[in-house]
């Protein structure tokens, strides 16, 4: 039997900024989930979704930070990208203080 088992890419809320996180408990238009510890952003397979995405997310203000979170979720054929305060920091990416 074939199972669907998807890929999460997990890290520290404190790789995006305070206005990063502002915004996604905000905007309707990002596809995220918000949970008691974080947020689940979903990343879209398809390669035009997933530019729109890239598009509306610099519109509406989101730093090149979390944008390059996605990247790296999208890299990895991720289908979420998981935000949570007690996810893994990573050093080659910057950390946020809020």
């Amino acid at each position: 039997m074939k199972r669907e088992i998807n890929k999460i890419f997990t890290c520290s809320t404190g790789h995006i900024t305070k206005e990063d996180a502002d915004l996604l408990r905000a905007s309707d238009d990002i596809p995220s989930a918000h949970y008691e510890f974080g947020d689940f952003i979903s990343v879209p397979s398809d390669e035009d979704s997933y530019k729109d995405l890239l598009t509306r997310c610099s519109s509406d203000g989101y730093s090149k930070e979390f944008i390059r979170l996605l990247e790296i979720a999208k890299e990895n054929d991720c289908v979420y990208l998981q935000l949570d305060c007690d996810g893994e920091t990573y050093e080659d990416l910057p950390e946020f203080s809020w």
